[in-house]
């Protein structure tokens, strides 16, 4: 049906529509051309003639369907079709800039150069004044618009995004046609016209990305302004959070900054975010260094959202304790919540009522000792977070005790993160009949010898990652009836860790990482290894190997292992001959600081490798297998991918 339709297409649109395909372009192309387009060859690298479609006098669109074509010099001939309506030349190369023959395109009204390598403007591309869209987005080497955009009278579309811009020209405010102005990712712009305000018919404003610190004055006369990515609060009348309240059809995300310049909590409330329904997201950012902590709390608590508000984010707060407004009653659609760095808080919101929560990241509040109760919320009809299947908990410095909650909680959790909180010393979540995946990292005060902890209950983990716990002395007797469906596990900095089960790993691991655990290697031929049939991927790193020529016995490893990293073994001289050779599906050797190895397993590679890389300090490995020099190249030359850096 597909081709049916394709030649349909083709048998009406013959004669005035044409489509360049690679270096195939039909013959005896007429005059009556409207539309063509160009796609294949430029993915190649080739550089195409546009010579065939000079006689297309009547052009109307010309475009580039692939990106990274090239053109060369020839971007000078599209100022012959003076008829053209929309240009689309989309990451095309060409080693010239734009001249000012583009006045000659007064008929334009779509161009679109994003992505391509242009570093100018000419001036005569305002004299375009039928031009309603221009994308400019990826331009990197772009660092300055023509002077007099306002003869762009009919310009409703601008998109700079992650170009070099650093200031845009006080014309474009003239620019009264203008409804969406994209500057996303410009990094080197600071600052906007003080006009802009006068580009009342904007709907559309994307400034997430840009180093602006301060808004022009009288925002608020944008009054149709529909997306307003950031909103940077100044200290001048006319630039404050006020001019928020005139925005009445604000939608999407927002992202209000610097609001330590609120010296009333009443201006705050004049913002009248209670009645922005339309906001999805909503991010509010302090400094973190205000010692006004009242006047902070007072801002926040003037700040509250509409109930249909999604996503939430506090950066720097300075207040001690959060809001009121933070509980179920009035976010019940809560589905993100992310608090960043409010270091003075010395307890959490009463977050496990909120009914949709899904997302929960806790990042830096150092105030911190305890999550009790209270974070669970005094409603007990239901169990605590009820839709919650992500959380993160890093940079806890103060962090002490985890409260177990008596009854279910948690029931749809999959994914829990612990990150750097040094001192807490005991208590996780026991029953997570969800989770999938649990990292645990740089929680050395955890007191915790064995893993998992006793009358835990995670059947349906897959991911486990321990990482500087110094306590740890061992892992369950029974992993393989606890984690049936384990499929990684990573053990890094565990330095007391060293008995693991008799009947060693559980057998539906997938890849095995394991990095500074010297007890728990030296204890290798407890792994069984040999009994892990699924097992294909093994790393092992920052290890002395006393014993070094005797690791990777073949007899201890898994039979369908197809990949092995060893990293920071500085002691390792050998690699056992025997132990990669019977490995029929091993395709994948990395080797990264070995700087005492020697050589390779030569005799021992086995056929079906295909990628060996050495990288870092490994000075014996190098120089021995240099390309084509080095003494034991041929050794390694038949293998397809063979990286040395």
């Amino acid at each position: 049906m597909h081709d049916l339709v394709n030649d349909l297409a083709n048998s009406v649109s013959e004669g005035f529509c044409l489509r360049m395909e690679g270096d195939k372009v039909q013959n005896n192309i007429n005059e009556w051309i409207r539309y063509c387009s160009c796609s294949g060859g430029f993915l190649r690298g080739d550089e195409i003639s546009l010579e065939p479609i000079y006689v297309c006098k009547q052009l109307r669109c010309f475009a580039q369907l692939q990106g990274y074509g090239r053109i060369g010099g020839q971007v000078e001939t599209f100022s012959r079709f003076k008829h053209l309506r929309i240009l689309t030349l989309k990451e095309v190369y060409t080693n010239t800039e734009l001249s000012d023959g583009v006045r000659n395109l007064n008929c334009l009204r779509y161009l679109d150069l994003s992505g391509t390598e242009f570093g100018k403007l000419p001036d005569s591309i305002c004299t375009m004044y039928n031009l309603q869209t221009l994308k400019l987005n990826g331009c990197h080497k772009l660092v300055q618009l023509p002077k007099d955009l306002y003869k762009l009278i009919n310009l409703h579309y601008l998109d700079l995004s992650c170009t070099g811009i650093s200031k845009l020209p006080d014309s474009i405010c003239k620019v009264r046609s203008l409804q969406t102005l994209k500057l996303r990712g410009c990094g080197s712009l600071a600052e906007l016209p003080p006009d802009l305000s006068n580009l009342i018919n904007l709907r559309h404003l994307d400034l997430v990305g840009t180093c602006i610190r301060e808004m022009p004055m009288n925002m608020g006369r944008m009054k149709y302004l529909q997306v307003l990515t950031r909103f940077c609060v100044g200290k001048q009348r006319g630039s404050n959070i006020k001019e928020l309240g005139k925005l009445n059809y604000l939608r999407g995300r927002l992202e209000i900054f610097q609001l330590y310049n609120i010296n009333d909590p009443m201006d705050a409330g004049e913002a009248k975010m209670k009645e922005k329904n339309y906001l999805n997201e909503l991010t509010l950012g302090w400094s973190g260094n205000n010692e006004d902590l009242q006047n902070e709390r007072s801002v926040l608590e003037a700040l509250q959202p509409h109930i249909s508000l999604k996503g939430l984010g506090i950066r720097n707060y300075g207040g001690t304790r959060f809001v009121d407004w933070m509980d179920a009653p009035y976010l019940p659609n809560l589905v993100s919540l992310w608090l960043y760095n409010c270091k003075y808080c010395f307890c959490l919101p009463p977050l496990g009522q909120l009914p949709c929560l899904n997302r929960l990241s806790i990042w830096g509040l150092k105030g911190i000792r305890e999550i009790g109760s209270d974070f669970y919320g005094e409603n007990l009809s239901i169990a605590p977070f009820p839709s919650l299947e992500y959380l993160e908990i890093e940079d806890m410095g103060e962090l002490e005790e985890w409260k177990h909650f008596e009854g279910e909680c948690f029931p749809r959790l999959k994914h829990m993160f612990i990150r750097s909180c040094p001192k807490l010393r005991k208590s996780l979540p026991l029953c997570l009949p969800c989770l999938e995946c649990l990292e645990i990292r740089g929680c050395e005060g955890l007191e915790l010898e064995s893993f998992p902890m006793k009358d835990s209950s995670y059947p349906k983990l897959e991911v486990i990652i321990l990482a500087g716990m110094t306590q740890l002395k061992s892992l369950h007797e029974d992993m393989h009836a606890l984690f049936p469906c384990l499929r990684s596990l990573e053990l890094k900095r565990c330095p007391q860790l060293q008995l693991v089960p008799q009947r060693g790993f559980p057998s539906s691991l997938i890849g095995i990482a394991i990095y500074d655990c010297p007890k728990l290697i030296d204890s290798r031929m407890c792994w069984g290894l040999h009994r892990l049939h699924s097992l294909k991927e093994l790393e092992v790193g920052n290890h002395d190997f006393e014993n070094a020529e005797s690791f990777l016995e073949e007899q201890h490893l898994p039979p369908n292992l197809t990949s092995l990293i060893l990293y920071g073994c500085s002691n390792l001289t050998k690699i056992n001959n025997n132990g990669l050779l019977s490995l029929t599906s091993f395709k994948w050797l990395k080797i990264r600081d070995c700087p005492n190895l020697e050589c390779l397993p030569e005799e021992g590679l086995p056929n079906s490798l295909s990628s060996i890389w050495i990288s870092g300090n490994s000075p014996l490995l190098k120089q021995r297998y240099q390309k084509v020099d080095g003494p034991g190249w041929h050794k390694i030359s038949h293998i397809t991918d063979v990286r040395i850096d």
